[in-house]
């Protein structure tokens, strides 16, 4: 269970986890974007479906581990206005770990392609287009993948000020470190 002073192995590996992979899967999306769709990228895109499906899994996971443990204390004395933007900040970031590969899923399967992850079928082929679930995926996935890339800028951002600047242990203890209060 995750302490005030520390968080839980499993919070903090989460957390990394999903961090890393959600900052590659939008690396790799960013690229995908600008490779003309061939032959040669369907294996690239197929990667990329299995990597979405296996983060939305390990979100699941830490949504349960969130619902379980609450929402990590503040540390410090921030201005109330800054807590309401570091809220609104994780409510994003938590979200689009579910949203980018759920709005994938409807991307794809709108688009008749359906979608496997490592090789085995989730949704099969259909070569059938149902063209609103196809737009509504592709617009979701394209608009908050962008959203999300601001949102990770803004937490660098603030992990950096926490640690430098305010010297209150946030980011020690998202290290898994003890710390005082």
């Amino acid at each position: 269970m995750d302490q005030p002073n520390q968080l839980s192995k499993l919070s903090v590996a989460l957390h990394w986890l999903l961090a890393i992979a959600m900052i590659g899967m939008l690396i790799f999306g960013l690229i995908l974007e600008e490779m003309p769709n061939t032959e040669e990228s369907y294996p690239l895109i197929a990667l990329h479906k299995s990597i979405g499906v296996t983060i939305f899994v390990f979100a699941l996971w830490r949504i349960i581990n969130r619902i379980r443990n609450g929402l990590p204390s503040t540390l410090g004395h921030p201005p109330s206005w800054q807590r309401k933007v570091a809220h609104v900040v994780l409510i994003i970031l938590i979200s689009g770990t579910v949203l980018m590969p759920i709005s994938g899923m409807l991307w794809s399967s709108g688009a008749g392609f359906g979608f496997a992850a490592w090789g085995i079928d989730i949704v099969p082929y259909s070569g059938v287009a149902t063209p609103w679930m196809e737009n509504l995926g592709h617009i979701i996935h394209g608009l908050f993948g962008k959203l999300l890339i601001l949102v990770i800028g803004l937490h660098l951002l603030a992990s950096i000020k926490h640690h430098f600047i305010d010297k209150d242990g946030t980011l020690l203890r998202m290290l898994g470190k003890n710390i005082e209060k």
